[in-house]
């Protein structure tokens, strides 16, 4: 049989422990809750650099073809320059 302070000291350690279940359960939930926001968070920034590599590469090829419409519009100036120069002499 136990005393009346031991079931006390008992009844404390019971409630100390059943308090610590809750509090980790608590924890784990939180600790959940911020790896699936984390998770989320990762995602987004997949998609934005999915999204910032596909500009960069739609802007390469902008440049590109503004490179080469002004590459073929010098060459056909200086070759209409010439022809007319051969033309007037």
């Amino acid at each position: 049989m136990t005393t009346e302070a031991e079931q006390q000291i008992l009844d404390a350690i019971h409630s100390v422990r059943t308090d610590l279940q809750h509090q980790i359960a608590e924890v784990r939930t939180d600790l959940h809750q911020q790896n699936d926001r984390f998770n989320e968070l990762r995602m987004e920034i997949r998609e934005e650099v999915r999204r910032w590599d596909e500009r960069f590469f739609q802007s390469t090829r902008d440049f590109r073809n503004l490179a080469l419409t002004l590459i073929t519009s010098t060459t056909i100036a200086v070759i209409v320059g010439v022809i007319l120069l051969i033309i007037r002499s």
